[in-house]
């Protein structure tokens, strides 16, 4: 499930992580309380390559997390988080960096990764095992990496999303500078090797992808160097975009989309504030909230059984991470780690498990911590 993370990389961040998780179970569901009520799930912050960077933002099944890590030479580099500790998922090139974004049931996890060109490629991670041919030495799991292209004359790729069936939705980009990674931008599906791009309008990224193939993100995405953004959402099946519309704003973000076609993201209202919405079968609405002190609040996730995480700002400083049980049930809030404040959620996997971050200070600035609730 894909979530916010592009809007948030125009906002400079700095990223620490703390202490390792805990091995996890094959399966695992919201504990319940006696009365059937979903428990209060619990943050615990993951461990980083041996910096003091992370972002979560993929989980599949089994509990396995992928995301982005600095190492000990401040380098960023994809990573998998299991059985209580990081893995490096390298890079192309030697000394070059990665981001991981999704990750599917059979453990295929896609990104980007700095190119020998000087450009980002979309790429894709799989395990392989190594057997020694002389048998002294037990077999050997690895992560390989394999470049899926960069199309275009930009400078950028990247691989956002996968299903379960292998499908790969990913944007690259036309042109050159910084409005070009947006207005410049387009949208592209893979399967079986081969590469499409999605016809629809440009400025276009996909961002969500279910296991029927339908693809969800923002189309006629402008973005000026005073940082005044346009865009309109859309879901695409078959080779064909429909437009979610609003709900009285002129920008829309699709973030996510489960199984069952249920879409959710960010829209701006008539009375000029921001709001998460659901949309299903041509009917769009915001999502209900009750809380205090809310300027504004996003949908970055949904899960097939209707879960849905996002965040809610207090002011310009102060966030609250979110979780709805349904789309028609009040939010309730994801308490920080402690030591840390302004919690945001970006991912709820099949589980329930919860991704996001939270701010924590530092010897010398303000970072962030990559949490998962469980």
């Amino acid at each position: 499930m894909s979530k916010p993370r592009l809007l948030a990389a125009l906002v400079a961040l700095s990223v620490v992580a703390t202490i390792a998780v805990p091995a996890s179970p094959a399966v695992a569901v919201w504990p319940q309380t006696v009365d059937g009520t979903i428990a209060t799930l619990q943050p615990v912050v993951l461990p980083t390559l041996g910096g003091d960077t992370a972002f979560a933002d993929g989980i599949n099944s089994a509990g396995v997390i992928v995301g982005t890590s600095t190492t000990s030479t401040g380098a960023f580099h994809a990573v998998a988080w299991r059985n209580g500790r990081a893995e490096d998922l390298g890079t192309l090139v030697s000394g070059g960096s990665s981001e991981a974004y999704d990750i599917d049931d059979q453990n295929r996890v896609v990104g980007q990764s700095l190119a020998a060109d000087n450009r980002y490629h979309a790429v894709m991670w799989q395990e392989v095992t190594t057997s020694d041919p002389r048998g002294r030495k037990p077999p050997r799991t690895s992560w390989r990496i394999t470049d899926l292209g960069v199309l275009g004359d930009g400078p950028w790729a990247e691989a956002r999303d996968i299903n379960n069936n292998g499908v790969i939705v990913g944007r690259y980009t036309l042109g050159q500078g910084f409005e070009a990674q947006f207005q410049g931008s387009r949208g592209f599906i893979r399967r079986n090797g081969t590469i499409t791009t999605l016809n629809l309008d440009p400025g276009v990224i996909p961002f969500g992808l279910n296991d029927s193939g339908q693809v969800v993100g923002v189309y006629r995405y402008t973005i000026s160097s005073s940082f005044g953004i346009t865009s309109r959402a859309f879901l695409w099946q078959d080779g064909t975009g429909t437009d979610l519309g609003t709900l009285g704003g002129q920008n829309i973000f699709a973030y996510a989309i489960n199984n069952t076609g249920q879409v959710v993201g960010e829209t701006g209202t008539a009375d000029g504030r921001t709001a998460g919405f659901v949309w299903q079968a041509g009917s769009i609405r915001q999502l209900p909230i009750d809380q205090p002190n809310v300027q504004s609040y996003n949908a970055a996730s949904i899960n097939d059984a209707g879960n849905i995480v996002g965040t809610a700002s207090l002011d310009t400083l102060n966030t609250r991470a979110l979780l709805w049980s349904s789309p028609d049930a009040q939010p309730q809030t994801l308490a920080a780690p402690p030591g840390h404040s302004s919690p945001s959620a970006s991912t709820v996997g099949p589980q329930g498990w919860v991704l996001g971050y939270a701010i924590r200070p530092t010897a010398t600035s303000i970072g962030h911590s990559a949490i998962v609730w469980r």
